[in-house]
């Protein structure tokens, strides 16, 4: 296979990586609740407009200000938290995210940038070394970044043989995550072998699965995994029994990448277009960028499928609505 070199900052921070702890605190718990449903600017509006705001909000407003690509914004909030926070593990994790992206857009701060990002990973994992997000994020720095940023194929490998023993799960996106960078095709074949006998009904491990295929330009392989994904049906917790919204998101995920590569394949343009019709109507956030984007997408599937009138409504709508500069141009050219 050939592999991309992906971002620190794509790889390290999926859904589940900046996932927030649980609170007891029932206001607190509304917030989780917008966060798990990526209502960011919400969040921003509402904590913004407290007199006070509890260290927990602040950590939450720096997430959201993440999310929304407000990196400066972000740093802003949780720069005073580490420093008066300094045995705060998730403070120190936060932070850890923050300064990674701050690297990854700055050209001449870049090292000093991701030596903070390195100290803050490190300092959460000494806090709570079983932690699994913290493990996760500190080895994929470790795997990611330049060996003159810190990166450390040695270490990261240390970590994912950490996190496969503490969770055979996590373990299988820690080893797969390790392969897509040393390398190592026949390693990397195997285990994907091996994940699906070992999570034949797991979600997030036929995502994992086609990314690999669709970064290697194996397009057909990679529609199959994202479709077979699609249809596959939603887990619970083990513990606590219910569909967990990382589950529910892991499935919209795979609508929207059914529906996203059969642009790229032309083929099985009808499964593409219930696909993302699917998704708009179960996520129906229009601040959302992806919502958004999914417009554009489902705009150019009735395209090529030759549904000249819904095609140009979505385009329509997708100028109209777009917050993104990049959507906004490329509607605008359809119209």
């Amino acid at each position: 296979m050939k592999y991309k070199t992906l971002s620190i900052t794509i790889l390290l921070f999926s859904i589940n990586l900046l996932a927030t702890e649980s609170s007891d605190s029932t206001p607190f718990k509304s917030f989780e609740h917008a966060f798990e449903k990526k209502q960011y600017h919400k969040i921003i509006s509402q904590i913004e407009a407290k007199k006070t705001r509890t260290l927990e909000e602040s950590i939450l407003l720096a997430q959201s200000f993440y999310r929304i690509n407000e990196i400066d914004d972000a740093e802003a909030i949780i720069s005073p938290r580490f420093k008066n926070f300094p045995e705060h593990a998730k403070i120190n994790y936060v932070y850890a995210i923050i300064m990674a992206a701050q690297a990854q857009s700055s050209i001449f701060s870049a090292l000093s940038y991701a030596e903070k990002a390195l100290k803050g990973f490190k300092k959460a994992t000494q806090i709570e070394p079983k932690n699994l997000n913290y493990l996760s994020a500190l080895m994929r720095f470790y795997i990611n970044a330049p060996s003159i940023a810190g990166g450390n194929m040695k270490q990261g490998k240390l970590l994912v043989d950490k996190i496969d023993t503490l969770d055979k799960r996590e373990g299988f996106d820690a080893r797969f995550a390790y392969y897509m960078q040393d390398g190592d095709d026949s390693a990397l074949k195997k285990l994907m072998t091996e994940g699906q006998k070992q999570f034949p009904q797991d979600i997030g491990v036929h995502i994992t699965i086609g990314h690999a295929y669709w970064s290697d330009e194996q397009l057909t392989k990679a529609q199959a995994f994202f479709i077979k994904a699609s249809k596959l049906p939603l887990k619970p917790n083990d513990k606590t029994n219910k569909i967990e919204q990382y589950e529910i998101n892991n499935h919209l995920e795979t609508l929207y990448l059914t529906g996203r590569i059969a642009i790229e394949t032309k083929e099985h343009l009808d499964i593409g277009i219930t696909a993302l019709e699917d998704y708009i109507k179960q996520v129906n956030n229009p601040n959302d960028e992806r919502y958004q984007w999914a417009h554009f997408r489902l705009a150019q599937l009735y395209k090529f499928n030759k549904q000249q009138d819904k095609s140009e409504t979505l385009f329509k709508w997708a100028y109209n609505n777009a917050t993104d500069k990049k959507l906004k141009k490329k509607a605008k050219k359809q119209l």
